[in-house]
Formats: structure tokens, sequence, C-alpha cells
């Protein structure tokens, strides 16, 4: 049990460390990309090019994507201070929002499609 606990927190460790990277290059070149997008995208080739195996992180990312809802909380709570202001717009921003939304998930189902049948393709 202890050292499930310790793999955990040394995989969100890892997961802060690709961010610190991340802030690392973006300040050290001075770019307009935010610095925890570039170690997203770092972390991204290197467990597409297999230098990290997923298992690496499974159990630490499984831990923070169980929390990722109460980050949404302080933002549904702060509608709230501008009730006029989604009265007004709020058909269109639901409709922009739904809209949004299908696009997203039928891209990620045909990048997910995509990738699947070309794996089994290199098998």
């Amino acid at each position: 049990m202890l050292m499930r606990h310790l793999r955990t927190g040394l995989q969100v460790g890892g997961l802060f460390a690709f961010y610190g990277v991340g802030i690392w290059i973006q300040r050290a070149l001075n770019l307009v990309i935010p610095g925890s997008l570039i170690g997203m995208l770092l972390l991204f080739l290197l467990l597409l090019s297999g230098w990290v195996p997923d298992s690496f992180l499974e159990e630490g990312s499984n831990l923070l994507l169980g929390y990722l809802p109460l980050l949404f909380i302080p933002a549904v709570t702060g509608v709230v201070d501008y009730l006029p202001f989604v009265m007004n717009y709020g058909v269109p921003l639901a409709v922009i929002v739904l809209v949004n939304t299908l696009l997203v998930m039928a891209s990620s189902a045909f990048v997910s499609q995509w990738l699947a049948k070309r794996k089994e393709v290199e098998r």
C-alpha cells in the first residue's frame, strides 16, 4: 500500500516536472506559447516515441483526473456574478458551446479511430 502511494506521488511529481520543464523552455526561449502547453507537448512526444511508457504516469494522471471536476466549480459559480449577461446571451453561448463540444468529440473520435487503424496496420 505504501509503495503504491509512493509510486503515485512520484508519477504526479513526474507530471509536474514536465510542467516545470515547459515553463523553463518558455522562459529561456522567450516564447509566447504557455509553458504548460510546451510541457504537455513534450510529454506527448515522449509518450508517442516510447521513451516514456504510459504506465510510468498512469496512476498519477488517473488521480489528478479524479479531482479535475473540482476545478470547474469556481468557474460555474462565477456565472452568478454575470447573470444579466447570461440572460441576454445565454442561448447563443449555449449553442456555441454545444457545437464546439460536438466538433471536439467528432475530431477526437476521428483521430482515435485513425490511430487505432494505423496501429493495426503496423502489427
